[in-house]
């Protein structure tokens, strides 16, 4: 036979069963990362500590340092440690720190935050300053404030704040008038979603991906906790809890779902203590290696999350995509966001630079006709269009109607609610895919892809 008839017969026969069974390698990781050093403007080290065999190892020199106090985040995805703070020898303020290949970012950004956590759903850092709410997009580079939030009077120590993608939300504790609140803010946005005074601050913050479940600790005991309601759930204490130790923060290890707690233990030993999470049990407590390491993180390699948010579908941000509906491939989508255009279950095959994995399904329901208050057939024409749309249907009176587009990242960029059956204007919208929705009294009565010629 032909060996390069069957090679190609071999690759072709490999993509068809790519095509109907998405397949994943994903690495499993146990380092926790973190920075040892003896103080501000002192020689900072990049350390690593493996927590389920205790190897401990100095990974690289980071110059003399000034880093914020608890400043400090991690894409777990591609591997990418965030610090607030100065690096000599670097320009800025926000280093971002390669842990494969050990190359350091830093952007030019006056940057000082101790509230601040990677948004994997659009690449970029959130974090809070007083009572405003920044945001860096790590793919241009621009720092802005996104919106400005309550007046806060006061903050605390030890990383009381975590990102959670289940409903992407940035969550938080924080002091108004001399008492201790749990704040939820928008990731996108900054609106404040939410506000509950909070009878036990809780600190190192941490969210399961896979459930949204959010986890935090106040001394030895560890809880869960609800943040719109806030309602706290105690699961479980470290016995020989004695205080906390310098700088360092919890961590929670996603594929494994453990919770890594340092401590100083009642025999004044520093330690670390490992929580399984599914059973709430303590697993194993042992002494530090080196009792210096905080700005702790853990790259643990999670499995692919895939949000619906605003009509859109964002996976984690990283190198490739591939999105499969109802286990089938589309060869149409190969970006971060996919707009679905049809009932069924998605899911998303993502690439970082030390594996791949496959998302949770999100089963979307998609339909036309979704309003109560009557039964409205309308379509939106012409598709694809330049510069004006017409809305055509058995209603002539469109002004009660809400027009919104949205582009394929999920953000609102346009909104009529004085609509004409004749929209002209939208020569500003770029080439490419939109989403419109008509909207009734806040009920949407059509949702159509719309494509923008150029």
């Amino acid at each position: 036979m032909n060996k390069n008839k069957l090679f190609n017969g071999i690759v072709q026969l490999f993509t068809l069963i790519s095509m109907i069974f998405p397949m994943a390698l994903s690495a499993q990781s146990t380092w926790i990362y973190g920075v040892v050093d003896e103080g501000a403007y002192t020689p900072a080290y990049l350390v690593r500590l493996n927590y389920s065999t205790t190897q401990f190892d100095t990974v690289s020199y980071l110059g003399e340092q000034y880093i914020a106090d608890f400043g400090c985040c991690i894409d777990p995805f591609n591997g990418r440690m965030f610090l607030s703070g100065l690096l000599f020898g670097q320009s800025g303020f926000l280093q971002e720190i390669d842990l494969n290949t050990l190359e350091i970012v830093s952007y030019d950004k006056h940057f000082w935050s101790q509230d601040m956590e990677y948004n994997f759903l659009n690449n970029s850092i959130i974090y809070r300053v007083d009572s405003a709410m920044w945001k860096v997009d790590l793919e241009t580079g621009i720092e802005s404030k996104i919106n400005d939030i309550e007046h806060i009077d006061g903050h605390y120590w030890g990383s009381p704040r975590s990102y959670n993608p289940a409903d992407n939300t940035f969550v938080f504790f924080a002091v108004q008038n001399n008492e201790s609140y749990c704040f939820v803010i928008d990731a996108f946005t900054g609106v404040l979603k939410s506000k509950k005074q909070a009878s036990r601050v809780l600190f190192s913050l941490a969210v399961d991906y896979a459930s949204g479940k959010q986890y935090g600790k106040f001394s030895g005991t560890v809880y869960n906790f609800d943040p719109y309601g806030f309602k706290v759930t105690e699961l479980v204490t470290i016995p020989d809890y004695k205080s906390e130790l310098n700088e360092q923060q919890s961590v929670y290890d996603q594929n494994n779902k453990k919770y890594i707690v340092p401590y100083i233990a009642a025999d004044n030993q520093p330690k670390f203590c490992v929580i399984d999470m599914e059973n709430y049990s303590i697993d194993t407590s042992y002494v530090q290696p080196n009792s210096q390491m905080n700005l702790h993180e853990i790259f643990c390699q999670p499995r692919t999350t895939l949000s619906l948010i605003n009509d859109t579908l964002r996976s984690t941000h990283g190198l490739n995509y591939q999105w499969y509906l109802g286990g089938l491939l589309n060869p149409l989508v190969n970006t971060q966001y996919c707009i679905p255009v049809e009932s069924g279950d998605y899911q998303a095959l993502v690439d970082y630079p030390e594996y791949s994995s496959l998302s949770n399904t999100v089963s979307f329901e998609y339909t036309d006709l979704q309003t109560d208050i009557q039964s409205v057939v309308a379509r939106i024409v012409p598709n694809p269009f330049r510069d004006r749309i017409e809305i055509i249907g058995h209603n002539n009176d469109w002004n009660n109607f809400t027009l919104k587009i949205f582009n394929v990242q999920g953000d609102l960029i346009y909104e009529n609610n004085a609509l004409d059956s004749y929209i002209p204007g939208l020569e500003f919208l770029k080439p490419g895919f939109y989403l419109f929705r008509l909207e009734q009294n806040g009920n949407v009565v059509l949702r159509q892809k719309m494509v923008k010629s150029g």
